[in-house]
């Protein structure tokens, strides 16, 4: 085996002076191809252009004339571990930044050792604080994007298994804000929806309506599916009849327009709007409704009740409607939700 004291073969070295010969110039930085002990010690180095298709082979380089950035570049990222380990981060930043700026591929091997020793043991907050590190190093790099992104979301389903879904969100929504891939985003956005509907579901059994409704808007707006605008056009339906029982015809009309827009042509949320709209003297709107309602279920005796009464209604004197109007029935009904579909944590990334 060659023993020298200046560089191995595949360490990285940089000029301290120019080689004429060979056309290169102080500060070139090449990777050594191989290495001669005679008649003196010597190194045959391949320099790369920036573009990386054109080399230059210097063949016989003196140890005088490089210096190893290999080496330093290890003694920097080193400390810079050994700091990070011992929870001395700025030093442990400097020096890592060091070594990453004399060898721009280190930052591969930092990430991955990071993501191997932390990773596997699920803590999300420490492997964010390391993915945070590995960007202020270099903000450009994508890998280290992409899985800081995923902390947050592993972090955000962690947090749902255990029932702190508001929790959930915090770190879903922090993960969304990181410039992701696309496959990752959709993935974010999927949690988000679960969570919004759940709370959303949790809402309307604790009776909270409008809060259920804005929980089921949102998860619409983040992801419009066949459950997220089903359950939302069923949201709309239970706020409508609650509006309409308090006596807030505007708004329960408004809502039972935006059920039936989401799909939910159902024999009794067309009766229940047409009884709004009767109540607000739209006979005519309330008749068209009640109509298609009696289409699709003929023999529902409320619907064929309202039909009678709203008939009447338009046949009698205006000093008479008042009482009439009240006399609509609506039909209480059980619109159960959709459940999402399970939440999904992401493998980290690993740079090649």
């Amino acid at each position: 085996m060659i023993e020298v004291k200046k560089a191995h073969e595949l360490d990285i070295v940089e000029l301290t002076e120019d080689l004429p010969e060979y056309g290169l110039h102080r500060g070139a930085q090449g990777t050594v191809v191989e290495v001669f002990d005679s008649p003196e010690e010597a190194y045959m180095i391949e320099f790369l252009e920036d573009s990386g298709a054109i080399s230059k082979i210097a063949d016989w380089v003196k140890p005088e004339q490089i210096k190893n950035i290999s080496v330093i570049a290890t003694d920097f990222y080193k400390k810079g571990m050994e700091a990070l380990n011992n929870g001395v981060f700025v030093e442990s930043l400097r020096n890592l930044r060091k070594a990453v700026n004399l060898i721009p591929s280190y930052i591969g091997g930092m990430h991955n050792s990071l993501a191997q020793s932390i990773g596997p043991h699920e803590d999300w907050g420490k492997f964010i604080f390391a993915m945070h590190l590995i960007r202020l190093i270099d903000p450009y790099y994508e890998i280290a994007r992409d899985n800081l992104a995923i902390a947050y979301l592993n972090n955000g389903v962690q947090e749902a298994k255990n029932g702190k879904y508001e929790e959930s969100l915090r770190f879903f929504h922090a993960a969304l804000a990181v410039e992701a891939s696309q496959e990752i985003i959709t993935l974010i956005k999927k949690n988000i929806v679960a969570s919004h509907t759940i709370l959303g579901i949790q809402a309307f059994r604790d009776g909270n309506l409008e809060e259920a409704l804005t929980l089921f808007r949102s998860a619409h707006f983040i992801a419009s599916n066949e459950i997220t605008r089903r359950n939302f056009g069923k949201a709309h339906f239970h706020f409508a009849n609650f509006c309409a029982n308090i006596g807030d015809l505007a708004r329960a009309i408004d809502s039972y327009e935006r059920a039936e827009d989401a799909g939910l042509l159902l024999p009794e949320v067309l009766n229940n709007h047409a009884c709004a709209l009767a109540e607000s003297k739209q006979f005519e709107k309330a008749m068209m409704l009640l109509e298609t309602a009696q289409v699709l279920a003929p023999e529902d005796e409320i619907i064929k009740s309202n039909l009678s009464k709203l008939l009447e209604v338009s046949q009698v004197s205006a000093l008479n409607v008042e009482a009439m109007t009240s006399s609509f029935f609506t039909e209480d009904i059980e619109i159960n939700f959709l459940s999402p579909p399970p939440m999904d944590t992401v493998s980290l990334r690993m740079s090649a």
